[in-house]
Formats: structure tokens, sequence, C-alpha cells
């Protein structure tokens, strides 16, 4: 059973727990991708910008230890993320 604040969908999670579920990710895959393209959360982007969006210091050592890109995606632009978030 899932904690309730998982499931009413207001959870932000922290720094440590959306790195560690990135590299989960990488593992899992088997690979790193060119680019990550994350949503705006805190975890991952510290100020929000259209052309110079500034990263979470530690997303950013996360991202050049496994030779990939932090793409985040633009505010209101749902191009910008999965298609499942577009339907």
């Amino acid at each position: 059973m899932q904690p309730a604040h998982l499931r009413r969908g207001c959870y932000e999670p922290a720094k440590e727990d959306f790195i560690a579920a990135c590299e989960n990710t990488l593992h899992f895959i088997g690979g790193v991708p060119a680019a990550i393209v994350p949503d705006n959360l805190k975890a991952a982007v510290t100020k929000s910008s259209r052309y110079e969006p500034t990263l979470n210091e530690t997303f950013e050592d996360f991202a050049d230890h496994y030779g990939t890109t932090i793409l985040p995606a633009r505010a209101y632009r749902p191009r910008d993320k999965a298609l499942v978030e577009g339907r």
C-alpha cells in the first residue's frame, strides 16, 4: 500500500530521491540516453527560465558523471514532455 501523500498526487520528491530514481532507471534500461528531459521540479531545476534554466548542482554533477545532458522541459509546453502527458 502506498503512503497517503503518494496517493493524493502532491508528492514532491527530495533531491536525493529524484537522483536515486534517475540512477536506478539508467541501470534498469542498461544505458544512458544522450539527454534527460525532466519536468521543472525543484529537485532538478533551481530556477526555471525559457532559455537558460539553472539546474540543481547535484543533478548537474549526476549528469556529468554519466556523460549525459539535462534539458528541462519548458513550462506550459506539452510537446517537450512525454507523449503520455500530452494526451
